[in-house]
């Protein structure tokens, strides 16, 4: 039974079913109220999330190995939002920089000076994450 005016919602229920084996299911329910005063009826939606779940698993331990593949890089590697400030970083980048950034409020650049291949000093502007930002790529 529902509360009075209370609903239910994406309650997640797992279950091990005889003939279709372990499903974790989203359960969604509310109270209809009849004006004729006959009994409220329950509207109930149940979804199969089970997939999704598994999907969702797979995702993480993606994401996880591709962290732990960046972080055992020697290079200094580090990731960006849209606006330029760091989202990631491995220890090589912190090597790199002599600090720690700020996830979220640094800026993209930790370097103090950069420079071509050559030798010659390369703009703050002009590098390939500046480039990159500015492009919106």
């Amino acid at each position: 039974m529902l509360a009075k005016d209370h609903a239910i919602t994406d309650f997640e229920v797992e279950h091990d079913f005889l003939d279709i084996g372990h499903r974790c299911m989203l359960l969604n329910a509310s109270k209809i109220a009849r004006e004729d005063g006959r009994d409220d009826l329950i509207l109930l939606a149940i979804e199969d999330i089970t997939r999704r779940r598994a999907d969702e698993s797979t995702i993480r331990q993606s994401e996880q190995r591709l962290k732990d593949l960046i972080e055992a890089l020697p290079g200094a590697i580090y990731t960006t939002d849209a606006e330029g400030l760091i989202t990631s970083y491995n220890l090589a980048a912190i090597e790199l920089w002599g600090r720690e950034p700020e996830l979220g409020s640094d800026d993209w650049c930790g370097s103090w000076r950069m420079y071509r291949p050559d030798g010659t000093p390369l703009l703050h502007d002009e590098c390939p994450m500046a480039v990159a930002l500015k492009e919106g790529r």
